[in-house]
């Protein structure tokens, strides 16, 4: 539908954000950049376009193309600083390129315009671990409390716990948290809580876990990597 709309209105502005808002959503659309192109030069300044053209930027993965989306991403949270998309791009990218502290800059700016932001809240956290887990596990606590049903959360603040050496307290976590969601506990979840029963000790009640996983035919790779990382410690 959005094809026949451009191919009907191909110089309609309306339309070509439209068309270069969903193509974007697909990294394989091989007309995302043609058509993202064409609607900035219509308006170079819109601000959704340019952040569109700052994720694409970074996805080439290039050391010029993520200075120009750097750079991109800075002048939108100065011009809009209530732009969170913006940063949690600007903190995740200087997270991954080893810039914890600038990154950290940027999540603590972010968080003061969006207190109660889940993405900026969990990059928080993540950066916090580069220093020290232990200093990250108040953060994912407070953000399983307002995110009660959030499976990756409450698997990242569990295997915090094993890496500070809680096995108990992750296996107790996800024990209450795994009887909460019932069947619709992820796998991702259920693999953390089998770890955790291996560390704590209760390794029989593990290893029937790990079979029941591995019946089910979900994620079966990764469940038998996280097994063979037990076993061979």
């Amino acid at each position: 539908i959005m094809e026949e709309a451009l191919a009907a209105n191909p110089d309609d502005f309306v339309v070509l954000k439209k068309a270069a808002v969903i193509f974007s959503r697909d990294p394989k659309n091989t007309k995302t950049a043609a058509v993202l192109e064409k609607a900035l030069a219509e308006q170079p300044r819109d601000p959704e376009l340019r952040l569109l053209k700052a994720q694409s930027l970074l996805r080439e993965n290039t050391s010029m193309s993520t200075e120009q989306a750097e750079d991109l991403l800075a002048s939108l949270v100065a011009e809009y600083p209530r732009m969170e998309t913006a940063w949690v791009l600007l903190g995740d990218w200087s997270y991954r390129k080893g810039q914890a502290g600038r990154a950290m800059d940027y999540v603590l700016q972010g968080l003061g315009y969006f207190p109660d932001s889940k993405a900026l809240t969990l990059l928080k956290a993540q950066i916090e671990s580069v220093r020290s887990r232990n200093l990250a596990i108040p953060t994912l606590e407070d953000l399983h409390q307002r995110y009660p049903e959030d499976d990756r959360i409450a698997a990242i603040l569990a295997e915090t716990y094993l890496h500070t050496g809680q096995a108990g307290a992750a296996a107790d976590f996800l024990s209450q948290a795994i009887q909460r969601r019932g069947q619709e506990a992820s796998i991702p979840l259920q693999q953390v809580y089998m770890m955790a029963l291996y560390q704590k000790g209760q390794k029989e009640q593990a290893r029937q876990l790990y079979e029941t996983l591995d019946e089910q035919g979900r994620d079966s790779a990764g469940t038998l990597q996280r097994w063979a990382g037990l076993l061979i410690r």
